[in-house]
Formats: structure tokens, C-alpha cells, sequence
């Protein structure tokens, strides 16, 4: 974490994705060295007609306006569309990801458009610990955020800590997760398995295992 770092507690945010109790593992960890046990992660998406998310968007970017400038001496008289266009790759624009997805889509039918990120701020943060999550869906009451409750879709408050990176000359705002409460169910989002269907299906074309040529286990 960079020593020049800002505390933010989000406003309530839907979860569009998520690795709060389980790391994401890289596909090559040898290319990825730093993330070779993997990394917890978030992204949660703000309403952007929320008056809360408002303010919350307005403080983002004021510090990390700040944050850059004083950090790196060749951007202290940087102008405000470059400082911008680096704010706006950890503070992304939902209705731009939206257009940027229906363009793809155009060229590879197979894209999913993601539409509910429309009107909406998306934002990412990412540990190499697991985060303190917690559950207070019920009563209030707080507990440990456990798997089956944990899901994309469901709404939460996340503490992160945000701070200036230098990547081999590129710079970047991070976004460290130290925290996340759940304090609300959502809708799933992305198509979960019908298990009704499933057992149906199996019910329907089940035969006994020894109707079955032994071959057709054997690889």
C-alpha cells in the first residue's frame, strides 16, 4: 500500500463481481509472481442518482486528483483531462462500459452486454489478504459473511484504501480492500444452474449403471 494513501468507506453498492472469502488465482501465477497465492477482489457498482454516491464520487476524485499531483512531480501541473483519464481507469463510467460492450458485441455476437451497469460508477479494489467481511442482513445483527450468502448481486459497504501507483512509468490510482459488510440480498446476477430442471432431466434419461458398456467409462 502506497504511503500517500486515502481511507474511503463506499456508499451501499451492488457486487458485480467478487473473491471476498475465496483468492482469484492467476491462470500463469509465473507471469504474475506477485499474485502467485491470488488476490481477494470486489467491484461494486453506485447508482449514479444517489445523492450519497454524488458526494462520494465528488471526495474520489478531488483526492485522487491530489493524490497524484503531489506524488508525481511531472503531473503537478498536469491538466484536468489527463488526470482525469487516470481517475477514470479506477472510477469507471457504467454507461461507457455499456456502449464499449455493445460495440463488441457487434463483432462477437457471443459478448454479453452488461446493461445493469448502466447509469451507475464502478469501482474495484483488490487485497493480497483476505478482507473483514461481514454479514449484518439480519436484525443488524453482524457475523462472518459465509459462502452461501456471499454472491454477485448482492449489496454491501466496502472499506479501501486508495493511493498512487507507479507502473514502469504508467501511473495509476490503486484501490486496496480492506473491508467489506453485507447489508443486503439482491437479485442474483449471471445465470445460475436450475438444479429442478437438472434432476428432471436426470429422472427422465437415468438407466442403471449396467446398462452402460464399460467402455464408455474408460478413457
Amino acid at each position: 500500500m502506497a504511503r500517500n494513501s486515502h481511507l474511503f468507506y463506499t456508499p451501499r453498492g451492488r457486487v458485480w463481481a467478487e473473491n471476498l472469502l475465496v483468492p482469484d488465482l492467476p491462470e500463469n501465477r509465473k507471469a504474475h509472481k506477485q499474485y502467485a497465492k491470488g488476490q481477494y477482489k470486489v467491484t461494486l457498482f453506485f447508482d449514479k442518482s444517489d445523492q450519497e454516491v454524488r458526494t462520494f464520487v465528488k471526495e474520489f476524485v478531488t483526492v485522487g486528483a491530489n493524490l497524484l499531483r503531489t506524488t508525481f512531480p511531472t503531473l503537478k501541473n498536469a491538466g484536468t483531462d489527463e488526470i482525469m483519464a487516470i481517475i477514470r481507469r479506477r472510477l469507471r463510467d457504467g454507461d461507457e462500459m455499456v456502449e464499449a460492450y455493445r460495440r463488441k458485441a457487434a463483432a462477437v455476437p457471443d459478448v454479453v452486454v452488461p446493461t445493469a451497469l448502466a447509469g451507475h460508477w464502478v469501482i474495484s479494489a483488490t487485497s493480497k489478504t483476505q478482507p473483514a467481511c461481514l454479514d449484518i442482513t439480519e436484525g443488524g445483527q453482524s457475523k462472518p459473511l459465509t459462502p452461501k450468502a456471499c454472491y454477485r448481486g448482492m449489496y454491501g459497504h466496502a472499506e479501501i484504501a486508495v493511493g498512487p501507483v507507479d507502473a514502469g512509468g504508467q501511473f495509476h490510482l490503486a484501490a486496496w480492500l480492506n473491508a467489506f459488510v453485507k447489508t443486503q440480498d439482491g437479485g442474483h446476477i449471471g445465470r445460475r444452474g436450475n438444479t429442478t430442471a437438472l434432476l428432471s432431466h436426470i429422472q427422465k434419461t437415468a438407466s442403471s449403471p449396467n446398462d452402460v458398456p464399460r467402455d464408455e467409462f474408460e478413457i
